[in-house]
């Protein structure tokens, strides 16, 4: 028998075999359901180009999302725990299209959202990692009644590591109508977080820079909401944590950039403040000054 031959013969049952191993793991049900929510979106389809790539995925999400249906709720929690699982081993990054199936899906099916977070919750699992989308599709979809339910289970349990994602939550879309989806309670409940006071004076141990990038954030997003009440928690916020200047002047440029404030709308003596604390900054790049 010829050699050459041979090599080539193993090499085409070789292929064969690859590719029906390939194909057989791209027919798993989980690992399907894997690879749409999870992973680099450049990869998701290598045949075709990114605009079809988003185009078909998002629409194999909104037909997922409208195949999940209440009385399967125990089955899908199961399937989608055992993908939150991998966020230990897995890049954050790579868990985007997740969160943002989880935010969608607790936007249009807050019954369903608020049963796998009921679940997550009770039995402390990995989906509860995902709490803040969650949270963010109850606020966007307009269900108080569940952002509520949680926020408040995050506060009696004294959830450190969830209170970002409540505050991260109220950071909603610019085109959104801030009187409507930001509540006076809200404000209130930014109030305690930011003095860590009354059910929030857990947070007095708390001082990682994550914390403070996020609540000022959502405190200069939401200030024409309520001018009156949110400068001071600024001001606040700025002159009791001066090891975070430098973020809070970074985001500063940001929401003047974004039209979310103007200087001009502070009071004097808040003013007078950001004047002062700019001299105590470790680090005036080019675009605080």
């Amino acid at each position: 028998q010829n050699p050459t031959v041979e090599i080539k013969n193993e090499e085409k049952r070789r292929i064969k075999e690859s590719e029906q191993l390939r194909c057989d793991i791209l027919n798993n049900e989980l690992y399907h359901l894997f690879r749409l929510l999870v992973g680099d979106p450049v990869t998701y389809h290598e045949q075709e180009g990114c605009d079809t790539a988003e185009k078909t995925r998002n629409e194999e999400i909104n037909q997922l999302i409208n195949s999940i249906k209440e009385k399967e709720l125990k089955k899908w929690f199961e399937k989608l725990n055992k993908i939150a699982d991998q966020h230990t081993i897995i890049e954050e990054w790579k868990f985007n299209i997740f969160k943002g199936f989880l935010r969608k899906l607790s936007e249009t099916k807050s019954e369903i959202a608020g049963g796998f977070l009921k679940i997550a919750f009770e039995n402390n699992s990995s989906l509860k990692y995902f709490t803040e989308s969650f949270l963010y599709g109850f606020r966007t979809g307009g269900h108080f009644s569940y952002w509520d339910m949680y926020v408040h289970k995050i506060i009696d349990n004294k959830d450190i590591q969830s209170i970002n994602g409540v505050i991260f939550s109220l950071n909603l879309p610019t085109d959104m109508d801030l009187k409507k989806l930001i509540r006076d309670s809200d404000i209130k409940l930014l109030e305690n977080i930011t003095k860590k006071k009354g059910s929030f004076s857990f947070l007095k141990k708390v001082d990682d820079r994550t914390f403070h990038y996020a609540l000022i954030s959502i405190l200069l997003r939401i200030f024409r909401r309520s001018p009156a009440k949110i400068e001071p928690l600024i001001s606040y916020e700025i002159k009791n944590n001066p090891k975070h200047l430098n973020i809070f002047f970074m985001e500063m440029v940001m929401a003047i950039h974004k039209k979310w404030i103007n200087i001009e709308d502070f009071r004097p003596e808040t003013i007078k403040l950001l004047k002062e604390k700019m001299i105590e900054l470790s680090d005036i790049d080019w675009h605080t000054q």
